[in-house]
């Protein structure tokens, strides 16, 4: 299986993914990329973040509503390398 990567463009940020992460926000916080958050459970939306590339997958399905060509990095996680506006 090839590396999966997740880029944070506004950031500069490029850090290949470790699945052993929950979700996307916490491997943003562990590369000192910032993402605003509420609930941490998709609920509010408060992280809801473009996507430019890639694919996630969803533990489950969040409550807030999404945004075309957005994700909520609090309870997703990459299926391919991803690049996201953080």
């Amino acid at each position: 299986m090839s590396e999966i990567t997740v880029t944070f463009s506004k950031s500069n940020v490029t850090a290949e993914w470790d699945n052993d992460y929950d979700s996307i926000v916490e491997f943003a916080e562990d590369q000192g990329v910032d993402i605003e958050t509420g609930c941490r459970y998709g609920d509010c939306g408060t992280c809801m973040t473009a996507m430019k590339s890639g694919k996630v997958a969803y533990e489950y399905d969040p409550m807030a509503t999404l945004d075309e060509g957005t994700i909520l990095p609090c309870c997703c996680k990459p299926t391919e390398s991803i690049t996201i506006e953080a």
